[in-house]
């Protein structure tokens, strides 16, 4: 019984330390959930949410782009009576790199009511628009936040 002693203790400290080494290499790899208020963009105004906008469409990531827009929050596809969800989703996300060319460099104004019932226009202009043309981005708020939910504009006048 004394011979075997030793070997019962140096197993037990073997196994001790596995369990304590493989505890350091795994611990990390358990979920941890995210709070909320971390949101990457600020939607807290018209403008902010333009600027927003610009900037998820700029980083090439549709994902991020489409989690700015109503057609990403069923309470706000419900409240507009949005139609064909799916396919406003796909295209948000296929146009990501146009949007980004659109926006690139563009300077926004003061939020405007727009013709669309709720919502708020914020009008933008970018370097290599022509005199007279004017573009915006249109937002509905939902729960504190203002979601895209279409742009307008027109073309410059051609004479």
């Amino acid at each position: 019984m004394k011979k075997s002693l030793p070997w019962l203790i140096i197993g037990a400290v073997v196994l001790t330390a596995a369990v304590v080494v493989s505890l350091m290499l795994t611990g990390d790899d358990a979920p941890r959930a995210e709070p909320r208020d971390t949101e990457p963009y600020d939607l807290s105004s018209p403008e902010r949410a333009a600027e927003a906008f610009a900037a998820a469409a700029a980083s090439g990531d549709g994902q991020a782009l489409l989690s700015l827009t109503c057609v990403a929050e069923p309470k706000c596809v419900a409240a507009q009576r949005v139609d064909q969800v799916r396919q406003a989703k796909q295209l948000i996300v296929a146009s990501v790199a146009d949007l980004a060319t659109q926006l690139d460099g563009a300077r926004f104004t003061a939020a405007t009511e727009a013709s669309v019932p709720g919502a708020m226009e914020v009008g933008y202009r970018t370097p290599g628009m022509p005199t007279g043309e004017r573009r915006a981005l249109m937002f509905v708020e939902l729960d504190g936040r203002w979601l895209y939910v279409g742009s307008a504009g027109r073309a410059a006048p051609t004479t």
